[in-house]
């Protein structure tokens, strides 16, 4: 029967014996008897407010990058309840038995700004408590580095106008990653791959390494960098680049020229670059045109050796003599120019 429909309602036969104590004997009562019965709904007992709440209430959007911002539900069970947008960018879609609100904008709409409304009805016959409206804003924002584009890695380069133009890695050199973007607060991951084949995975944004001297030069290095906010439950791919590892470069330093009255060069020599260096194997090993110079530049400290002069050349004016350095550990080498100075000039 529906609501509201009244109906009589006869029933043939003992109802008055049943009502007068004359159920021994049903016989002299076989007549008609009729009452009403009204139909009515049970009355739902509803007495909390529905409730919906976005996540974040102020929500950065990023280019190519779909996030999530779920709708929390309060006064109702989450299954009976069923929230629908009303105006604004995105979608709002059921995920297992959450509401959630999913938006990927386009490059062209960094710095715009939106307002999503939505509305959340329930289905417990509970009237006005069982509606709920509500609303949050967007804001589309670039993906950037926090650290800028010329210092998620370090080592590197910079052009002469200031702009990024390369990054390296070596063995010997601390590798830096800061993987961290402006405004994206979430989990982060760095995965590692060397030629191809997983090397680590970090549930950092940053990261620090030393590739292995003698060990890792050569090998293609490849760096991605993962983020997922606290309401995805898949990592989603920022950015990757890849790199191979190179010897780290082999640096002698120090006086440039030397006198015949002198006889000896004070050198300054080690593996690196500028704030990372470390030191030479040995005694570097000497080439020199003329052989003008000794055969071994023996280390006298860490970074510091001494090479002698050990023929003086026939001649009264400056002579630019090519020597090449080398360590005995790696093999690596390195030629500079060294000027010989005649008697009496300094």
């Amino acid at each position: 029967l529906r609501e509201g429909i009244t109906e009589k309602v006869a029933l043939k036969g003992f109802i008055d014996s049943l009502l007068t104590n004359l159920y021994h004997d049903f016989s002299p009562n076989l007549g008609n008897n009729e009452f009403v019965v009204n139909v009515k709904r049970p009355e739902a007992k509803v007495t909390d407010q529905l409730g919906t709440f976005a996540q974040v209430s102020d929500f950065n959007a990023f280019p190519g990058l779909e996030l999530p911002n779920p709708i929390k539900i309060e006064g109702a069970e989450a299954k009976g309840v069923t929230i629908t947008k009303v105006d604004g960018p995105g979608e709002i879609v059921k995920v297992d038995t959450n509401w959630v609100w999913k938006y990927m904008p386009a490059a062209s709409e960094v710095g715009q700004t939106y307002t999503v409304h939505y509305k959340g009805q329930a289905s417990r016959g509970g009237g006005a408590k069982d509606q709920s409206n509500g609303s949050f804003s967007v804001i589309v924002k670039a993906l950037k580095s926090i650290a800028g584009d010329t210092a998620i890695y370090s080592p590197s380069e910079i052009d002469d106008n200031g702009m990024f133009k390369k990054f390296s890695a070596y063995t010997k050199v601390p590798f830096t990653i800061n993987g961290k973007y402006q405004d994206l607060d979430g989990a982060y991951q760095i995965r590692l791959t060397l030629n191809g084949v997983d090397f680590k995975t970090i549930s950092e944004p940053s990261y620090e390494f030393t590739p292995t001297f003698l060990q890792d030069e050569g090998k293609k290095l490849g760096i991605t960098i993962l983020y997922k906010s606290l309401f995805m439950k898949v990592y989603k791919e920022l950015h990757h680049d890849e790199v191979e590892i190179e010897s780290p470069p082999f640096i002698v330093g120090g006086s440039s020229k030397v006198s015949v009255d002198d006889k000896v060069l004070k050198l300054k020599s080690g593996f690196g670059i500028e704030g990372h260096y470390t030191q030479a194997s040995g005694d570097l090993e000497v080439q020199s045109e003329g052989n003008y110079f000794d055969t071994k530049a023996p280390k006298t400290g860490d970074f510091d050796f001494t090479l002698r002069l050990i023929k003086i050349p026939n001649s009264s004016k400056p002579l630019p003599v090519k020597v090449t350095f080398t360590d005995p550990g790696s093999k690596s080498s390195v030629t500079k120019t060294i000027t010989i100075l005649p008697k009496g000039k300094r």
